[in-house]
């Protein structure tokens, strides 16, 4: 008998109210933090309403606009004196209708460097379009066979193969295989 899947520890209304609280605390309207986002101030009334879900791009876009890590929207969070997190404890990001799920596997300590896990579903992708960051990746297909869009570059990986991804480098990832795909990366600076 198939486990049911795990209600997502992100819900739209937590999101919603974690980017209004952040908006009001920069003491931006909803027009001036929406041309932040690059979203109309419309969609951003939706998402700070619940009544609409921010897609994984538009949730970066937001805390990058506002300032803040997208920890912000983690429903669990680690205390910063804690070195150790627990595999039933850890963080997770998944958005609602989403084949992709984040963990953070290091604590939400100040390091260089953040280590997590994403899983993705068959036919699933982090993104619909590529999207850069101004860190360091290197990350390590535990299994699952993966497309890997990165600049102008298309490269498939399988079990056990890695690879590194340069600041600032457009990439995305696509399940390509019949199996769910896990993947293990290790990102500096942080951008979780």
């Amino acid at each position: 008998m198939a486990q049911a899947e795990p209600k997502s520890p992100v819900d739209g209304g937590a999101v919603g109210r974690a980017v209004r609280s952040e908006r009001r605390k920069k003491g931006l309207s909803v027009r001036e933090a929406a041309a932040l986002i690059g979203i109309t101030p419309s969609h951003l009334s939706q998402i700070e309403r619940g009544v609409t879900n921010p897609s994984l791009t538009v949730l970066r876009k937001t805390a990058d606009a506002l300032g803040i890590p997208l920890t912000t929207f983690f429903t669990h969070s680690l205390g910063p004196e804690q070195v150790v997190v627990r595999a039933g404890r850890r963080p997770q990001l998944r958005l609602p209708g989403s084949e992709v799920v984040y963990e953070l596997l290091s604590p939400r300590i100040q390091s260089q460097v953040e280590l997590c896990r994403v899983t993705i579903e068959p036919g699933g992708e982090t993104v619909s379009e590529p999207m850069s960051h101004g860190g360091e990746e290197t990350a390590l297909v535990l299994r699952g066979r993966l497309r890997l869009f990165m600049g102008r570059a298309e490269v498939e990986l399988a079990d056990g193969d890695s690879v590194y991804i340069p600041p600032h480098v457009p990439h995305r990832w696509v399940n390509v295989g019949s199996e769910k795909a896990e993947i293990v990366f290790a990102v500096s600076p942080p951008m979780f």
